[in-house]
């Protein structure tokens, strides 16, 4: 599995300034929390995947598909199990209970999808790039853009760390692969801070 979310595409959303981005995910963040109706959140979610198409970054959907289910599955059920509501439907399941669940779950899909679709549209180094022309201190936008960078690459080489044997057994972890990862890992940090100090403009 390729460790980088972003996706190389030649669409205009991948061609905006970072910034720009950065706005639109907060847009994208806000919306969902306007109202509560479901059908409102129902058309929220349909914007947001056509922005996605726009960009073609719907595949990377693909990696978190069981996660996104698991989140409307449980959610709507939790609410409508502890939940109140009015208009009994089946059982101690309310109707108010059960469409502020199944909206709050489409509340958590949407905010996880723009997060994905921003993340396969941005390199890590432009998130540090448009950070940093907003103002933010440079340390700041380093650790994040390296936060970014280290998620799937982690997730990515989830076997160098503990595999499980077929018994249930841990399999010991090698040291030398250990030094190994950390060394890789400094490396690919510190060539992302180079590539982020080359981006930025030069003080006169």
């Amino acid at each position: 599995m390729d460790p980088s979310l972003y996706l190389d595409r030649d669409t205009w959303v991948h061609r905006l300034d970072p910034r720009t981005k950065m706005f639109l995910l907060l847009g994208m963040f806000a919306l969902p929390f306007v109202f509560l109706d479901p059908l409102y959140e129902l058309a929220v979610l349909a914007l947001v995947l056509f922005f996605g198409y726009l960009a073609r970054a719907l595949v990377n959907l693909r990696r978190i598909w069981f996660i996104l289910l698991t989140i409307l599955v449980v959610t709507t059920i939790l609410w409508s199990i502890f939940g109140s509501g009015r208009t009994p439907l089946f059982l101690f399941v309310e109707r108010e209970a059960l469409l502020y669940g199944f909206s709050t779950a489409l509340r958590i899909i949407i905010t996880v999808i723009a997060g994905m679709i921003f993340l396969s549209t941005t390199r890590n180094e432009e998130v540090g790039i448009g950070l940093v022309r907003l103002g933010i201190p440079y340390r700041f936008a380093f650790a994040v853009s390296t936060a970014l960078r280290l998620v799937p690459t982690v997730v990515a080489k989830r076997h160098h760390g503990q595999p499980l044997l077929p018994d249930g057994v841990v399999h010991p972890l090698p040291v030398g692969r250990v030094l190994e990862d950390l060394l890789w890992w400094g490396g690919e940090q510190t060539l992302a801070g180079s590539r982020l100090n080359a981006a930025l403009p030069v003080d006169d």
